[in-house]
């Protein structure tokens, strides 16, 4: 079965070339609904769909740790609270098909943690409290402005010899 689809801004076509045999030996069906109504409307197997276009991409860390650990974590409760309560206010905002907030793995940023990274602005966000969360919406999704005492330092990430990594995590 082999599917061609050709990207554009907002629409892809989709070409169903090999229709899919039933698991029962029926006859042979479309790969997808959408296929087989593409093909009853006589669209010979091609397809539009609405692709939606992210204006903004969310990453939350949502790692979770023992107790105690020298890095920290940022999900200790293992909730993703944090990525719920984008969620919520993204929908709010009118942006849930606009903008889209992901659990993340570790982002590798754990002694800044809990971490968000906003794209394509490529923005850095540490120790993000569930508070945060409508004024990072408001200010940097919907205003593009960067919120200096959430952003990580450009010379923290990723650096091995942040002093951030010197010792323990402080509670916040």
């Amino acid at each position: 079965m082999a599917s061609h689809r050709t990207p554009y801004r907002e629409y892809y076509i989709e070409e169903a070339e090999n229709p899919r045999p039933s698991a029962r030996g029926r006859e042979a069906r479309p790969r997808s609904r959408a296929v087989a109504v593409a093909d009853r409307a006589g669209l010979g197997g091609k397809i539009e769909r609405a692709m939606p276009v992210f204006t903004h991409h969310l990453f939350i860390c949502g790692n979770v740790r023992e107790p105690g650990h020298r890095r920290g974590c940022c999900d200790p409760e293992g909730r993703q609270a944090l990525k719920d309560a984008f969620k919520v206010e993204l929908k709010k905002a009118g942006l849930g098909h606009l903008a889209r907030a992901n659990h993340a793995g570790c982002l590798d940023q754990c002694e800044h943690g809990p971490v968000v990274v906003i794209y394509p602005l490529g923005v850095w966000y540490g120790n993000v409290r569930v508070e945060d969360v409508p004024r990072i919406v408001s200010k940097t999704i919907l205003g593009g402005e960067i919120l200096p005492d959430l952003q990580i330092a450009d010379d923290c990430l990723n650096n091995p010899r942040c002093p951030h990594r010197a010792g323990p995590k402080a509670e916040v």
